[in-house]
């Protein structure tokens, strides 16, 4: 019988870079997103004892551009990254510090989002609402933390 396995993956600092391009063609306003301490779970439940899966640590922040421009993630980079089997248990294992693109890119790694879409989900939310942790509804309080 296989069983789940729980993971927890880890990043002691996980900065994720955006630039708000304008309709313009101007250079993008940079935007820097720290997220120290980013975590994420997922339960895996091995098949003929073969585990395959995916984890990933996304920004967890509400970002959004000073003008009206288009938000675009041109670079991210995670430090003290760790994963540990909590059912096990097993670890944390340290892994290696990545990154991609960085924070002066005028080209974006993908899509671009308008201000008013939440980031995470894709969801789009109206005026009178934010977007928080991913999802519409919420505000937001002093440091663009969702409450």
């Amino acid at each position: 019988m296989d069983t789940p396995i729980y993971y927890t993956l880890m990043a002691g600092t996980a900065d994720f870079y955006y630039g708000c391009f304008n309709q313009n063609g101007s250079a993008p306003i940079p935007i820097t997103s720290s997220n120290p301490g980013l975590r994420s779970s997922v339960t895996l439940t091995p098949r003929k004892s073969i585990i395959t899966g995916s984890l990933s640590l996304s920004d967890e922040t509400i970002v959004q551009c000073p003008n009206k421009g288009k938000l675009c993630l041109v670079g991210a980079a995670y430090t003290e990254m760790t994963l540990t089997d909590v059912t096990t248990p097993v670890g944390p294992v340290s892994l290696p510090d990545l990154s991609v693109g960085n924070q002066y890119s005028n080209t974006p790694l993908g899509a671009c989002f308008s201000t008013r879409q939440c980031l995470g989900l894709g969801a789009h939310c109206s005026k009178s609402t934010e977007c928080c942790g991913g999802f519409c509804g919420g505000s937001l309080t002093g440091g663009n933390v969702c409450n």
